[in-house]
């Protein structure tokens, strides 16, 4: 598991309570008409899928409520509740979070992940017990999503707001009929985006330069990123970057984005029914015909030919 600080976004107690009196005061409905409703853990869950999109879903959101006894335990069955991602945000009080190795503690105003297949009891202070949004998300566009971003472990982030990501989800949960999945799979690369950059002051192991270069990359995937860019970014030279890479990934940095980058791509293109304009769009390619153009490169077919293959 890896810990990291953030430094630049610790919420005032007045904004706090603001956001977690909202959250108190929501009475949504769960997914396709059913009452809002509580657990045995006093949670409140606005939506739940039973019969899961293996492409993208969303699983659970809901606001576990202040209980002293919650605990919940993440097994590594392949085959269990437990192989999908966690993103949790604590609005007020305190938890904990335990893996076979280490012990962490959670407070007002953090957010942290939870990744799928990895075993972690995580429960409240039974002193001051926490309130926290959750949601639970799975599927292979979240497989590709976090293995993009390089976050192959759980990961606590101390004070980054995330309270709005977090209100939308929840916002676009509330619906009688079906998920608007797009704007879904919009928040989930914006929790990883805000998780992810943070990763450069993780305390347990400082990251050296290669790792810098790679974050910032992974980070920065949806945008056009140039040498100039990573090198105003973490104030190396271009010609060290280049060199620092390369020794250790044995590629150059942006054949490692461009590759990277194309993945993303045809992962979109292949289980999800985006236009190339879309797609286009959303990774920064120049247009439609561009884009066309790497998939072809990089496959040996065209976006159509790549997606019908696949059915």
């Amino acid at each position: 598991m890896k810990i990291v600080h953030f430094q630049g976004c610790i919420l005032a107690d007045c904004v706090l309570q603001y956001q977690k009196d909202k959250y108190l005061r929501r009475n949504r409905q769960c997914g396709k008409g059913e009452d809002m409703y509580y657990n045995s853990m006093n949670e409140a869950i606005f939506h739940r899928t039973l019969a899961h999109n293996d492409f993208f879903d969303l699983m659970l959101a809901g606001i576990t409520h202040p209980n002293p006894s919650y605990r919940i335990l993440h097994n590594v069955s392949k085959s269990g509740l437990w192989d999908n991602y966690v993103f949790e945000y604590v609005v007020s009080g305190e938890g904990h979070i335990e893996t076979e190795t280490k012990s962490f503690d959670v407070h007002t105003g953090d957010t942290y992940f939870l990744n799928k297949l990895q075993k972690h009891i995580y429960y409240s202070d039974k002193k001051h017990p926490y309130t926290k949004c959750f949601v639970v998300l799975h599927g292979t566009f979240m497989d590709s999503l976090v293995a993009s971003f390089g976050l192959t472990d759980s990961v606590i982030v101390r004070h980054v707001d995330t309270h709005q990501t977090f209100d939308k989800l929840f916002t676009l949960a509330d619906v009688d009929g079906e998920l608007p999945l797009d704007d879904i799979m919009q928040c989930a690369l914006s929790l990883v985006q805000q998780i992810k950059p943070h990763d450069y002051h993780r305390v347990d192991a400082p990251l050296k330069f290669p790792e810098l270069i790679k974050g910032y990359l992974d980070e920065n995937i949806s945008q056009k990123v140039t040498l100039e860019d990573i090198s105003n970014a973490l104030n190396i030279s271009k010609s060290h970057i280049e060199r620092l890479f390369a020794d250790k990934y044995g590629v150059s940095p942006l054949k490692y984005f461009a590759y990277n980058k194309i993945n993303f791509a045809c992962t979109l293109i292949i289980n999800k029914d985006y236009t190339l304009n879309e797609i286009a769009d959303m990774l920064s390619f120049a247009d439609a015909k561009y884009l066309s153009k790497c998939v072809k490169a990089h496959t040996g077919m065209s976006p159509s030919q790549l997606r019908k293959k696949q059915k």
